[in-house]
Formats: structure tokens, C-alpha cells, sequence
């Protein structure tokens, strides 16, 4: 399966979102906030196939975490699935980076179908 990094500040949501990735079999590094996916990606080796992040998060939000990972050589080419409870943020999420968008709260079974699409 996938090693996956996962940003979300709401513990109760990103420990849910880790265990179910984790019983589909994929692994999971988690952290709160673009800071953490940052001090993952320049410390960590391997590389995540994937990142999944919130959009609205303390320090560094998914906004500007995506804007800036894409202009790192070695990141640019990481997929990645930007979450929200907000629906009309999906044209910003995308505008910045993510590859695609899907409104918190959502089925588990909905985002292994988009990790699944994404790593083909």
C-alpha cells in the first residue's frame, strides 16, 4: 500500500482518518500542520506517495504548505488530497497545488477510491 503523510489539527479527525488508512494497510506519519509536513519532508527518507491535508490549519495551513511544496523540486511531484469542511474551498485547494479536493466529513470509502486513483 502507501506511505502517507497526514495534516490535520483536529486530533479526534486525524487519529480517524489514521486508523482507517492504517486497516486498509496503508502507512501513516501524521502530523498538525504544514510545519510538521515540512519538518517531515526535509528530514524523512523516503518520500510520502502521498499527502493528504487540511486546509485550515494553525502555523503554516494547507494553503500555503501546498503553494509552497510545489516549488520544491523533489516534493512538486507528490500527490496530494486537500480536505475541508468548506465546499466552496475547492477551487482555491486546487489553485494551490492539490491534485484533487474532498468535503470533511467524508467516507472512508471515498478517499481510499481517490489514494487509489491518484497512485495508479
Amino acid at each position: 500500500m502507501a506511505h502517507i503523510l497526514l495534516l490535520e489539527d483536529t486530533k479526534d479527525m486525524r487519529t480517524a482518518i489514521r486508523d482507517s488508512l492504517e486497516l486498509s494497510g496503508h502507512d501513516v506519519i501524521t502530523g498538525k500542520d504544514g510545519r510538521d509536513g515540512f519538518a517531515y519532508l526535509e528530514s524523512e527518507d523516503p518520500l510520502p506517495d502521498l499527502i493528504i491535508t487540511d486546509l485550515k490549519m494553525p502555523e503554516i495551513g494547507g494553503l500555503a504548505f501546498m503553494q509552497q511544496m510545489r516549488q520544491h523540486a523533489d516534493w512538486a511531484k507528490i500527490s496530494i488530497i486537500a480536505t475541508s469542511g468548506v465546499p466552496g474551498d475547492e477551487t482555491a485547494a486546487l489553485s494551490a497545488g492539490a491534485d484533487v479536493f474532498i468535503v470533511k466529513p467524508f467516507k472512508h470509502s471515498e478517499l481510499e477510491t481517490l489514494i487509489q486513483l491518484l497512485l495508479q
